[in-house]
């Protein structure tokens, strides 16, 4: 199999970083681009303008931190650089950090719930594969809302890759 198009979903959790270093192996191994996917759940969002898209149109894709993060330099790595003043990192700066230079990288920033957003983004932009890493829900909460890698290896059209 020959993967073009790598979706990765990223949160931040060490499952999510775990998940994001496998998909930047395979991004070099097939010289595929890696689209990193952050979605922001509803509770959460900050007033940020969002457009509506119907379920067979697209994802919903927010106007979020990710169209207007400061260029790498500019991003705090460790304690003793410096920052822009007032820059607020994002989980994307943090899976940008990670990235090696040698990998192309979209960095996309989604709202809504995450399996749904994820799978449509998927299905919409052609993905070869997801990568995921394994949820921590457990017990009685994942009887009732289930775990987001688990849903996106059920509802998606391409092959999904869960990372331990």
């Amino acid at each position: 199999m020959q993967y073009e198009r790598i979706l990765v979903g990223f949160d931040g959790s060490s499952y999510s970083k775990k998940a994001l270093k496998s998909a930047e192996s395979m991004a070099k191994h097939y010289n595929a681009k890696l689209y990193v996917v952050y979605v922001e759940e509803p509770s959460v969002i900050n007033q940020r303008e969002s457009v509506l898209l119907s379920e067979t149109s697209g994802p919903q894709v927010t106007e979020a931190p990710v169209y207007h993060v400061a260029p790498l330099a500019n991003v705090k790595k460790d304690k003793h650089d410096q920052a822009e003043p007032n820059y607020e990192p994002t989980p994307l700066d943090a899976a940008r950090n990670q990235l090696s230079e040698q990998v192309k990288a979209e960095f996309v920033w989604l709202s809504g719930n995450p399996t749904t957003e994820i799978i449509k983004y998927a299905r919409f932009n052609e993905m070869d594969v997801i990568v995921v890493g394994k949820s921590g829900v457990t017990g009685m909460e994942q009887l009732f809302i289930g775990s987001v890698s688990k849903n996106i290896v059920k509802k998606a059209d391409c092959s999904v890759v869960v990372v331990k």
